[in-house]
């Protein structure tokens, strides 16, 4: 049994070996394979070659200005190369170097497939004019094989001829659009193209009584001059106000900023849609009218567009007390122009209105109130359903008690008038939970159950 346990642990020992080896093939399999393409592809090189590149052959720049620009030296070989340069050609009153770090370069040694960087420079004399300049770079190897050649051209423009080529002005919103009596500010980024520190003044043209503040990105104060470091840029906002009574359009904005005799200009765009405003007011002035009940009242209102834009799909609506109807003629305008007046009728077709009865004589129906206000005595269930035959409403008061509250609401009355509403809502909750059989059972005993005094006794029903 020991030996058979062994050759178990054995054998299970080789499989987890064998997995583990299974493992790494498949890790070390695909880097090989790799490895294998990539020899492949630097085989297809040619033995030997070299180049020299610039990411820009020829650049355009003011006059007195220098060039900078980074120079590669690729060996395009599989062997590796130390390549001797020099610059080949430099126009007459030009100086001209190569550099890595703060030394001037002579030559470098570049490795098999790989590529060295350096720093061109050219720097005009002083009264160098415009016009277009050649150098030329040469690159030899070693052994005088292999030989690269590389030109620049360098294109020197007067100032007045560059226009906005060395001042760059960029904003991300051209178009502000909002109400006349809004201040828009746009943001501009300035860019200054040129080495040197420059100071650009700031100036804008706008229609006439528009006010233009010029203000450094996210500061308060006003300016109409900045200072940006040689090709650094800087934030500027600019802040428009038009008068209140400007009328709604577009309006253009020309914002010219200039340094020497060179300048830049961004068309900025201001679209107003005006501003919406009604007002409204009776012929009189006086905001009260004299009504009788039962009768309609006719008022007549004046509404104004005191904005300057078109008030389009005008609606007219009213906040009336409770039982109050009010109409409008007409009840819309389609359109309102600014200053445009319209007349509006608002008819009030008449108020409900209600008896309060604490003691009467005859048939207290008789009556051309909307509703009758009853103490719970005189609320019987016969009267209850005249008042509903001829259309009249039946209030009563005052109901503090949960039986006196059920007779009421099994009578059908409309309203009922409590100093404990809570306990009238609970009731009418607990009641409309019941089902059929169980409102049956319930009139059942309202009906043939004593009835509370209150119900007997008008004098024991407490007053409004």
């Amino acid at each position: 049994m020991i030996v058979r346990a062994g050759e178990r642990r054995l054998a299970q020992r080789t499989r987890f070996l064998i997995g583990l080896l299974a493992v790494a093939l498949i890790v070390v399999g695909p880097s090989v394979g790799l490895a294998a393409d990539e020899q492949a592809r630097r085989d297809d090189r040619p033995a030997r070659g070299i180049a020299i590149y610039s990411e820009f052959s020829g650049v355009v720049v003011p006059v007195g200005e220098s060039v900078r620009m980074d120079l590669t030296v690729e060996n395009k070989g599989r062997q590796d190369e130390v390549v001797a340069l020099k610059l080949a050609s430099v126009p007459k009153g030009w100086k001209a170097s190569l550099k890595g770090g703060s030394f001037t370069v002579t030559g470098v040694a570049v490795p098999d497939g790989k590529t060295r960087t350096l720093s061109f420079s050219a720097e005009p004399d002083k009264g160098v004019g415009p016009g277009t300049y050649d150098f030329g770079i040469e690159g030899v190897t070693t052994d005088g094989k292999f030989k690269a050649n590389y030109a620049i051209t360098v294109a020197s423009r007067e100032r007045s001829r560059l226009g906005t080529e060395d001042i760059q002005i960029t904003t991300s919103y051209p178009v502000l659009r909002g109400q006349t009596d809004a201040t828009f500010e746009f943001s501009l980024d300035v860019n200054n193209k040129m080495d040197a520190d420059r100071t650009f003044n700031l100036a804008a043209q706008a229609p006439e009584k528009w006010e233009i503040n010029f203000k450094p990105g996210y500061e308060q104060k006003q300016i109409s001059s900045l200072r940006i470091r040689g090709s650094g840029n800087q934030t500027v906002a600019v802040s428009v106000t038009p008068p209140k009574d400007t009328a709604a359009g577009e309006y253009p904005v020309l914002v010219r900023i200039t340094s020497g005799e060179s300048k830049a200009e961004a068309k900025l765009m201001v679209v107003l849609t005006g501003i919406y405003k009604l007002d409204a007011a009776t012929p009189s002035g006086i905001l009260s009218v004299d009504a009788v009940t039962g009768k309609p009242t006719t008022v007549s209102l004046l509404v104004k567009n005191t904005g300057s834009a078109v008030n389009r799909n005008v609606n007219l609506s009213s906040f009336k007390p409770e039982n109050w109807k009010v109409e409008f003629k007409p009840e819309k305008f389609e359109a309102l122009e600014p200053g445009a007046l319209k007349q509006v009728e608002t008819i009030e077709p008449g108020l409900r209105t209600g008896h309060i009865i604490t003691a009467s004589v005859g048939d207290v129906l008789r009556t051309e109130a909307d509703f009758l206000s009853l103490n719970s005595a005189q609320a019987t269930s016969r009267l209850v359903r005249r008042a509903h035959r001829i259309g009249k409403d039946v209030h009563v008061w005052t109901i503090n008690q949960p039986e006196v509250a059920l007779r009421m609401i099994e009578r059908g009355v409309d309203n009922v008038i409590t100093d404990d509403p809570a306990m009238v809502a609970a009731l009418m909750r607990r009641r409309e939970a019941l089902s059929t059989a169980e409102v049956i059972a319930l009139r059942l005993r309202v009906l043939f159950a004593k009835p509370p005094h209150e119900l007997s006794d008008p004098a024991a029903v407490e007053p409004l």
